[in-house]
């Protein structure tokens, strides 16, 4: 008995991988792809950003809100009865922080 392996009907192999080839061509340029590519910059974009930001904020947590040099400055000053002020200058800030 002599069995030979041979297909009913034959296939075309190179039209397959062509047909995938062209298939695969077409998703890379298609609208869905490219706004999936413009997001995942973006999203890259954004995590870079969001990087930077979180290592400002980390920065500015470890100094002090307030110049504590200056503020012990003004009560030595204002201890000695050195402080002078310029109320003219002062009533002026005053106004314009109540403008805002």
């Amino acid at each position: 008995m002599n069995i030979i392996n041979k297909p009913s009907m034959p296939v075309e192999q190179n039209h397959k991988v062509n047909n995938t080839l062209e298939h695969s061509q077409l998703q890379k340029n298609s609208p869905q792809n490219q706004q999936a590519e413009k997001v995942a910059s973006s999203t890259s974009q954004v995590s870079e950003l969001s990087k930077s930001i979180d290592s400002t904020f980390e920065t500015l947590s470890s100094q002090t809100d307030v110049d504590m040099k200056k503020v012990a400055d003004v009560k030595a000053a204002i201890a000695n009865g050195e402080l002078v002020l310029d109320e003219e200058a002062l009533i002026n800030a005053l106004l314009e922080l109540h403008k805002q």
